[in-house]
C-alpha cells in the first residue's frame, strides 16, 4: 500500500521546472549541445555561465532553447539541483541563470581589487613579452578593469633598466591602446634578435663543446708519465726475452761437453 502514490511522488520530482512557453519550443534539427567544460563545482560558477552564454549568442540560440540546454551542460553530481526546482518556475534563462548563481556562489572565485596590478612589476631577469604576459593573467582575476589603473599599472611596472623604458621616456603614452602599440612592435624586435642570436650562441656552444673533447683527449703528465714507464718496462721485458732467446741458440749451435778437458768459457775441447 502507498507504493503508487510513492511512485506518482517520484515522478513529480523529475518534471521539468519549466513553463509551457519554454516546453512549446522545440531544439532545431541540427543542434548541438555547446562544447564547454561541464560545470562540477570546482570552478567558478560565473566563469561557466559566461562561456555558456558566449556559445548559445554565437549559436544564434533562442532564450528558450538556452534554458533546455543548459542542464546539459552539468555533470551528475550537480544535476540534483536542477531536479529540486519546482515545476512551470522558471519562465525565462534569466531566471535559471539566478538561480543557478544563488545555488553555487559559494564556489565563487574572489576576485582581488583592481588596484592589484599596481603590484606586478618586471624583474630584471625578465623581458618584455613575458612580463606583459604575467600582467594580463594577474589582470583577468581582478574585479573590474579599468582603464586608467591599467595604464598606469604598466607604465610603473616596466624595470627602469630595461631598453622599453627609453622608448617610453621619448613619449609617454596616453592611453592604454598606445601603449600596447608600442610594446608589440618592441616585443618584435625583440624576438627579432633573438632568432638572430640563437644560431651564434648555437655555435659558441658547439665550439666549446669540441674544446672539451680535445682537452679530454690530451692525456695528461702523470698519464704520459705512466705511458712512458710502461714503455720502458716493455722494452726491458723484450730485451730480456731476446737475450734468453739468443742463450738458447748458442747453446744449441754448440751443445756443451762433459769432458774433463773442455773450456765453458772457450766453448771447445782444449786451451
Amino acid at each position: 500500500m502507498g507504493g503508487s502514490s510513492s511512485v506518482e511522488s517520484l515522478l513529480h520530482q523529475t518534471d521539468l521546472p519549466y513553463s509551457a512557453q519554454i516546453m512549446a519550443v522545440l531544439l532545431p534539427p541540427k543542434f548541438k549541445v555547446p562544447q564547454i567544460d561541464m560545470y562540477d563545482r570546482s570552478k567558478d560558477p560565473v566563469d561557466h555561465l559566461e562561456n555558456f552564454k558566449a556559445q548559445t549568442t554565437f549559436h544564434g540560440f533562442q532564450g528558450e532553447i538556452a534554458c533546455q540546454a543548459f542542464p546539459l551542460t552539468l555533470k551528475w553530481t550537480i544535476t540534483g539541483w536542477f531536479g529540486t526546482l519546482k515545476p512551470k518556475s522558471i519562465d525565462n534563462f534569466e531566471e535559471l541563470a539566478k538561480q543557478f548563481l544563488t545555488q553555487f556562489m559559494p564556489s565563487r572565485r574572489q576576485r582581488c581589487p583592481a588596484a592589484y596590478v599596481l603590484t606586478v612589476k618586471q624583474k630584471e631577469d625578465e623581458n618584455l613579452k613575458t612580463h606583459l604576459a604575467l600582467f594580463n593573467k594577474e589582470r583577468l582575476t581582478t574585479n573590474e578593469q579599468d582603464e586608467k589603473i591599467t595604464l598606469a599599472a604598466l607604465l610603473e611596472g616596466v624595470w627602469l633598466c630595461s631598453p622599453f623604458m627609453e622608448e617610453l621616456a621619448r613619449r609617454t603614452s596616453s592611453t592604454l591602446r598606445e601603449f600596447m602599440d608600442k610594446a608589440d612592435d618592441f616585443v618584435s624586435v625583440e624576438d627579432t634578435l633573438q632568432a638572430l642570436l640563437d644560431p651564434c650562441k648555437e655555435d659558441t656552444k658547439f665550439e666549446q663543446k669540441n674544446k672539451q673533447a680535445d682537452k679530454k683527449g690530451k692525456p695528461s703528465r702523470r698519464e704520459r708519465a705512466r705511458e712512458g714507464r710502461s714503455d720502458r718496462n716493455l722494452r726491458l721485458v723484450h730485451n730480456n726475452l731476446s737475450v734468453q732467446e739468443e742463450e738458447r741458440e748458442r747453446e744449441t749451435r754448440h751443445p756443451i761437453k762433459m769432458g774433463s778437458r773442455y773450456c765453458k768459457y772457450h766453448q771447445r775441447g782444449s786451451h
